[in-house]
């Protein structure tokens, strides 16, 4: 199996297909040449489309360098430091093979340390991960290139294509990669390699401990470019720098490490490999840098906020300083005097800056990075996407969540905040008109866990913005963009009610069809090549979002259940099985900054995974009426009992949530009833809420007479168990049919009713957040 079940709830989307990849001929066609099946194979053009796939906690790197290598000019450099359950696997995802052809699958390796056992392994991308090849256990040594390869027939399809891989179970090695090859035909020997291919290593009984953890030291220890450095500028600057200035570090001097009483000269500075921090004394606040992909630039400015807000840095302080992650106590003071401090600190390798309240009561941190697009992500319904040019007034509250994302306007770069309180509403500020307004700042509260995080994800096209009219539904709208690095990527359209709705992009294979990804979990699926769907509610579409072979993005606006006009927006909102180490989504940032415990309770991956209990009417049809259609019901009792048990279960699991709605929507006109009288003033905004809310009744009662109660479909299975059971000939199929069929249409009716209402609440949702924005005077209420 490529992965844990646990590991895989967030790695579950397909590798994109580079398009330097070469695809196979048509089936029968004898290939011209034996085409190597990957790309990039020697490494001259860098890193894209090779990805890495780790188990558990553990820690390994990838580089291409010119330092050594067996063809070219480039090789691999791979170090793992820690090992955890399957450990590291090294790869590409290629396209579909012909079934009962045979395939070699070789690669050139070298140790650039101790010996290091090596495997090579061929498996499907997608559920359930079947391997169609593996070489165990090969001895790699630093005498020379060595070429592993191993020749297999294809026995089954692979109609999603194959993960080719390396993988390693050793920790603290080191070794190289170079000439991947995976073509049709027998083994071909490469004239690079240098020694001759070790004997495979023999696999280790059952009962083996499993290869010993790297030291504490070795784990705790960062890459060295992702190191968190502590500077002096040695000169302060009285306005901010620019990003030549902190890329060069011109005059600046490193702080060592460990030290704590280091006296500044200058302002402060932090960097890792992906930001800078810079503290300036008479400044507002910390002015965050990028320091990724892009040219160095000013992204955000953290601002604390106390009783007053005209606060200036005063004094510095160093509360940690090491390369893993180093501290420093700011403290601002105000006009009147009045000192409050704020705790910013870096991490090695991580995206973020951590900012925590000290003495004074900072009560919540300004994000200033301008941009015209925030969201409120939410991972298992519909974001709420804020447009600064819909929205007239200068300042706004938007509901209380625990993420906010800043989408700034080169498109190069996402600022997101994270929070673990959302016990009061974000505020934001606007500026500007018409297509050029908006949204200067987002402000923050700490609540009483007194910690906010900024993080910063960048790199070309790490978002994109399309805007949709009327004219293009139905159309195929091909984008100026592509996918920069694999990811579950998320579209936002806005609708013609002004409301979000949320699609995750699917992602086309080697053969043309196309894989569909949940957001959790394992639930990958592929839809065919017209992307032909079926859902509840819109009944069946074409899928409105997609990645070709290569990344290319596209869009085909729909024309039925919903209707998009205005901006869709896509972002990274989860990684993926083949999303790089050194790439980090929305999800990601929520891991990294919360960590475990707090980010499941946030997220609730498992309470919002029981989505369904028993089995489901429409496949407790199917099961029953095959077995009496081929008169199997005698020696299938067990099967008939279980399944006639578990369709009940489904039912009344389903049913309570119908019921959950309905006592949801009592209680919300309850309480808009409540405030009608406290505040006669907002009428309008209350009677729109009450209309929305009083949908989720009304779909009940449209529905009812068919749905009936659960007790009805307990009355149906146990005629069936009376009558049906061991009843023969063609009337027991008949009559099988007659129930089951019964039984679906008020499946049917409960999960149409379901879907139904989850949309009533959504729209009830974003009309409330979207009140907040645009009418002051309603935002306590809504």
């Amino acid at each position: 199996m490529f992965a844990s079940t646990t590991n895989r709830a967030v790695m579950a989307l397909a590798l994109f297909c580079s398009g330097a990849l070469l695809s196979l001929g048509a089936e029968g066609e004898k290939p011209a040449k034996a085409e190597n099946m990957f790309g990039n194979s020697s490494f001259e053009d860098g890193k894209k489309p090779w990805g890495l796939n780790v188990g558990g906690t553990t820690d390994v790197t990838f580089t291409v360098d010119g330092a050594d290598a067996a063809e070219g000019k480039k090789s691999a450099l791979l170090k793992v430091n820690t090992v955890e359950d399957y450990g590291a696997q090294f790869g590409q995802q290629v396209g579909a093979p012909v079934q009962g052809k045979n395939y070699t699958f070789a690669v050139l390796a070298k140790s650039m340390k101790e010996p290091v056992t090596l495997s090579l392994e061929i498996e499907r991308p997608v559920n359930p991960w079947d391997r169609a090849a593996k070489l165990e256990g090969v001895k790699v040594t630093k005498d020379g290139w060595m070429e592993l390869h191993v020749t297999f027939k294809v026995e089954k399809e692979f109609s999603e294509g194959w993960f080719a891989y390396v993988s390693c179970v050793e920790p603290n090695t080191e070794f190289r990669l170079d000439a991947f090859r995976l073509y049709q035909g027998e083994y071909v020997p490469s004239k690079s390699a240098t020694v001759q291919m070790a004997v495979p290593v023999p696999a280790k009984p059952a009962e083996a401990a499993p290869a010993p953890a790297a030291p504490k030291e070795a784990a705790a220890k960062p890459a060295a470019d992702g190191a968190v450095r502590m500077f002096d500028t040695g000169k302060a600057s009285a306005a901010p720098l620019s990003g030549e200035t902190v890329e060069a570090k011109a005059g600046w001097k490193i702080v060592p490490e460990d030290t704590t009483d280091h006296a500044f000269a200058g302002d402060v500075a932090l960097t890792n490999n992906r930001l800078a921090m810079v503290l300036r004394r008479g400044g507002p606040g910390a002015e965050v840098y990028g320091l990724g992909q892009q040219k160095c630039a000013l992204r955000a400015v953290l601002t604390p906020v106390g009783e007053t807000a005209d606060l200036k840095l005063n004094s510095l302080a160093i509360t940690d300083n090491s390369a893993g992650e180093a501290t420093i106590n700011a403290t601002f003071q105000s006009s009147g005097g009045k000192a409050l401090s704020v705790r910013y600190g870096m991490a090695a390798g991580q995206p973020y800056v951590k900012t925590e309240t000290g003495e004074g009561g900072a009560k919540a941190l300004v994000v200033e990075a301008p941009s015209r697009f925030l969201i409120m992500p939410d991972f298992f319904a519909d974001d709420i996407v804020v447009d600064a040019t819909q929205i007239p007034i200068a300042t706004a509250e938007l509901p209380s969540e625990n993420f906010l994302i800043h989408l700034l306007p080169d498109r190069n770069a996402i600022v997101m905040t994270v929070s673990e309180s959302r016990e009061q509403d974000a505020r934001v500020a606007l500026s500007g008109d018409g297509a050029q307004r908006v949204i200067n700042r987002s402000e923050i509260y700490y609540g009483k866990s007194g910690k906010v995080w900024m993080a910063l994800l960048e790199g070309p096209g790490i978002w994109h913005e399309r805007d949709i009219s009327q004219s293009d539904v139905n159309k195929v709208i091909p984008l100026d963009w592509t996918a920069p690095f694999p990811c579950l990527w998320r579209v936002d359209w806005q609708g013609v009610d002004k409301l979000t709705n949320s699609w995750e992009m699917v992602v086309q294979l080697q053969g043309g069809r196309f894989q569909r990804l949940a957001m959790w979990g394992n639930n990958s699926n592929i839809i065919p090549n017209n992307r032909q769907v079926w859902a509840t509610v819109l009944g069946s579409y074409s899928y409105p979002c997609w990645l070709d072979t290569a990344g290319r993005g596209y869009l085909q606006p729909m024309s039925k259940g919903v209707h998009f006009e205005g901006p869709a927006v896509i972002y990274p909102i989860n990684r993926s099985k083949f999303t790089a180490l050194d790439q980090f989504s929305v999800v990601d940032v929520v891991r990294a900054t919360l960590g475990v415990g707090p980010c499941e309770y946030i997220l609730d991956v498992e309470g919002q995974g029981m989505t369904r209990k028993g089995t489901a009417t429409c496949a407790t049809r199917d099961e029953l009426q095959a077995i009496y259609k081929s008169n199997q019901q005698k020696q299938s009792k067990t099967k008939i009992e279980t399944a006639l048990t578990n369709v009940v279960i489904f039912v009344k699991h389903i049913r309570g949530r119908i019921e959950e709605y309905s006592a949801f929507g009592h209680d919300m006109l309850a309480y808009l009833a409540e405030q009608r009288r406290a505040h006669p003033e907002l009428s309008d905004f209350l009677t729109e809420m009450e209309n929305l809310t009083k949908d989720i009744d009304a779909g009940i009662a449209k529905r009812k007479d068919k749905m009936q109660t659960p007790q009805y479909v307990v009355d149906l299975t146990e005629e069936f168990r009376k009558n049906v059971m061991d009843m023969e000939g063609p009337r027991a199929f008949a009559e099988c049919k007659r129930i089951t069929e019964a039984i679906v249409t008020v499946g049917g009716n409960q999960d149409e009713l379901v879907g139904e209402c989850r949309v009533h609440v959504k729209v009830l949702r974003q009309r409330a957040g979207m009140a907040m924005a645009t009418n002051p005077a309603a935002a306590d209420v809504a």
